[in-house]
């Protein structure tokens, strides 16, 4: 616990774990129930991290916005906005949207944490350009197997939708302890 109040604004894992938990734990509990569970994670990370830490850690934000919208969307509307394995490619669109968001314009991020009166010495830029351009290639390559219709194994097919993308949140992680 002193190594993440000491290093609580350079940990991106901190904000990225509820993702990867909620990424691992669709593949053995069913998706609905998950996503709840990984929204409650995040939500209770997220608290913990504003009230105790004082901090915002974007990632940590984007992740709880990403499961919420996910889980509301298939809580509400079954599966007509979030098809049947959509899930990791979903929240990996929505980490897409927010990373370049955050990319594009990190003056937003700044402007939030200074309305909620919170600290960050650490702006996530570099993780975030990592997850946009990662993301956005292994969703490119995504549809245009889908699109073509390349017959894929299933063990190929569940590596490109569920390996790759916790692998690219693996790989965006970066403890800078100096």
């Amino acid at each position: 616990m002193e190594f993440l109040l000491k290093h609580k604004d350079k940990i991106v894992s901190f904000g990225l774990l509820p993702t990867i938990i909620t990424l691992i734990g669709l593949h053995f509990f069913p998706t609905t129930e998950m996503l709840g569970v990984g929204l409650v994670i995040s939500i209770t990370a997220l608290l913990y991290d504003i009230f105790h830490l004082k901090g915002l850690n974007f990632f940590l934000l984007q992740g709880t916005i990403g499961i919420g919208l996910c889980f509301f969307l298939r809580v509400f509307y079954g599966y007509q906005y979030v098809p049947l394995n959509g899930i990791t490619p979903a929240l990996e669109f929505m980490l897409l949207i927010f990373a370049s968001i955050h990319v594009i314009a990190p003056d937003i991020y700044f402007f939030l944490l200074k309305k909620l009166r919170l600290t960050s010495r650490f702006s996530y830029i570099l993780e975030a350009r990592t997850i946009f351009a990662l993301s956005a290639i292994h969703l490119i390559i995504l549809q245009i197997m889908i699109s073509r219709h390349a017959p894929l194994s299933e063990n190929w097919r569940f590596f490109m939708g569920n390996v790759i993308p916790v692998s690219i949140l693996l790989l965006s992680d970066k403890i800078d302890l100096k």
